[in-house]
């Protein structure tokens, strides 16, 4: 294996969350938990957090969206 991700990956995003309409739409609304108003934890550190994941995972795409 050459590439572990590489930015051609994107190109199956629509196909992936169609295919897995239920699953990706709970991923996807985990992103709005952290913007809720009423939560104790501020949002930056709920971005902070996240970086962390994403570097943990090593997932590039991850890395972008949140830093």
């Amino acid at each position: 294996m050459k590439e572990y991700q590489s930015p051609k990956d994107r190109s199956y995003t629509k196909e992936l969350l169609e295919s897995a309409s239920q699953e990706s739409a709970a991923f996807l609304n985990l992103k709005h938990i952290p913007e809720r108003t009423y939560g104790l934890i501020p949002v930056k550190y709920w971005e902070l957090m996240s970086i962390a994941v994403a570097l943990t995972t090593q997932c590039a795409f991850c890395m972008e969206s949140h830093i």
